[in-house]
């Protein structure tokens, strides 16, 4: 089969191309790239068969993104997210406007109206017609404008579309798929539900396969990783959102101090593509007697504070070899709400996760944690949930006491979050391979090199 993978973000450069996830096509398909203007476009090109990039109009572009915004309200009750999103995001008379438009009747007029203006794009049309592929394949976060063109264009051609999802909140969290691509992998049955419930799929088109960001955090040994530091550690990783960090920082070096953990440091990781905060936010490293940046995204994060260029930090991205290593030797993980408590899980490393509000940002912690992707995680055990920024210290010390007991890391809480990230024996390469096949077969394709299905 002839495959056109689409590449839409330096991000899935690094979590689709760089891992290998398309590794296991090559020999049983022709694959052929294509991408929006990147930064990284070279590892791209390196692949071989790469036909060139599109930029969306920001015509288009804005356009798309006003219809999302009237399907996210129109699917509000589906997902306490984007209830807490039209809440704080949108300004009172723009809530307004696509509460009206979002309206039965009303909303299936403007979607028709929006759709028909965008038209089709002859650009994308032209390379579909000389590359013709049997299938499209795309990474995506369900907020990228070439891909709505994708789904589209792939149901007038009759080209079947897939599209792997990139981040755990994803599907309850961004917009909503105006045209539903062909088939959906997700990365649990937790997404599962989403991409039913939210976007309107069908079961038969969604497919569990995990993702590749993490994929090798399941097939590494702690024992063959060297510890990133010569001394025991607490890792706070830091969160994308806005969020007084520093404060909770403040507090952890001075808890250290006070009951003389001397032995103990805190590695603090800042989000490597963290947004603009509205409180002080620059960690100093001479004010802390316990507290270190972590090695490497430090260059980054102070370039990002010396020139407050927030957007050009998303240039950095930082080699994921390194995770499981800083996961596995530490203590334990602090995180305010992000992917990262996941990873942790993977790696058998209890999180002591920060739900709490800052009284700074509107949508710190304490709101996210309601948010639709976090429902189910106060079960996960091994996760303890920090709700009030007053007991900081007191849950912090309760985790470091309970760390200097024996701790059997068996496997546990990666059973546990199962629901929100499967995995089994096979590769996220494997399992792609796997349901490719499954995909070739319903149309008409047949069994490709031999390989077993999995649906």
């Amino acid at each position: 089969m002839r495959l056109l993978i689409i590449i839409s973000s330096d991000l899935y450069v690094r979590n689709f191309i760089s891992t290998g996830a398309f590794a296991g096509l090559k020999e049983a398909h022709e694959l052929y790239y294509l991408s929006t203007p990147l930064r990284h476009v070279a590892l791209l090109a390196q692949q071989g068969n790469y036909v060139g990039s599109i930029d969306v109009e920001a015509w288009r572009a804005a356009l798309y993104t006003e219809l999302g915004h009237i399907l996210m309200m129109a699917s509000r009750h589906h997902s306490s997210t984007f209830r807490i999103k039209a809440r704080i995001q949108f300004l009172l008379r723009d809530r307004l406007k696509y509460e009206l438009l979002s309206a039965a009747g009303l909303r299936e007029l403007t979607t028709w109206t929006l759709m028909w203006l965008t038209r089709e794009n002859g650009r994308l049309t032209r390379v579909l017609l000389d590359v013709k592929p049997d299938l499209m394949i795309a990474p995506t976060a369900v907020t990228d404008p070439l891909l709505i063109d994708v789904a589209r264009l792939g149901k007038r051609l009759k080209i079947p579309t897939l599209f792997l999802v990139n981040n755990w909140d994803n599907l309850s969290s961004k917009l909503v798929f105006p045209e539903t691509p062909d088939y959906l992998g997700v990365w649990g049955e937790q997404s599962v539900e989403h991409a039913c419930r939210i976007h309107g799929m069908s079961r038969e088109r969604v497919f569990v396969v995990g993702t590749p960001t993490f994929d090798h955090y399941f097939h590494v040994a702690k024992e063959t990783l060297p510890s990133p530091y010569p001394f025991r550690y607490v890792l706070f990783a830091g969160c994308s959102l806005p969020f007084d960090e520093i404060t909770a920082l403040r507090t952890l070096d001075d808890a250290i101090e006070l009951e003389g953990l001397s032995g103990l440091k805190i590695v603090y990781r800042p989000h490597p593509w963290r947004q603009r905060r509205k409180c002080f936010d620059v960690f100093e490293p001479e004010k802390y007697q316990h507290v270190i940046i972590d090695e490497q995204v430090k260059e980054s994060y102070f370039r990002t504070v010396r020139t407050q260029d927030y957007r050009g930090s998303k240039a950095f991205l930082p080699s994921l070899d390194y995770y499981p290593s800083l996961l596995s030797h530490a203590e334990f993980v602090i995180s305010p709400l992000s992917t990262m408590m996941l990873e942790s899980a993977i790696c058998e490393t209890p999180v002591l996760v920060i739900a709490y509000d800052d009284h700074v940002h509107a949508f710190s912690p304490g709101t996210a944690i309601h948010e639709e992707h976090f429902k189910g995680i106060e079960a996960v055990d091994g996760f303890q949930i920090c709700r009030d920024s007053c007991e900081l210290a007191r849950d912090f010390l309760h985790m470091v006491q309970a760390c200097t007991q024996t701790v059997s890391r068996n496997g546990a809480m990666r059973e546990q979050i199962r629901y929100f990230l499967d995995h089994d024996d096979r590769t996220y390469a494997q399992r792609l391979r796997d349901l490719i096949n499954e995909i070739a077969k319903r149309h008409g394709h047949g069994e490709l090199a031999g390989q077993g299905s999995h649906g």
